[in-house]
């Protein structure tokens, strides 16, 4: 297996594990309590970003472990 083949892997296995209902609802839910969580996502639609964008920024910033 090579070294691309394995992050395509890992980047499908996280897509879905994103989009689950659950994952989903615990991450709004901790947003909702977290003043300064709720702040960066307003600010990012409010800057013209897309509510898809501004959720894949979120969940990539809080919930990928390969992000930086």
């Amino acid at each position: 297996m090579t070294e691309e083949e394995l992050q395509e892997m890992i980047r499908d296995f996280y897509s879905k594990f994103v989009i689950r209902p659950p994952f989903l609802i615990h991450q709004l839910l901790k947003t909702l309590k977290s003043r300064y969580r709720l702040r960066i996502f307003m600010t990012n639609l409010k800057a013209g970003t897309s509510f898809g964008e501004a959720l894949r920024q979120f969940t990539s910033k809080y919930g990928n472990p390969q992000s930086s």
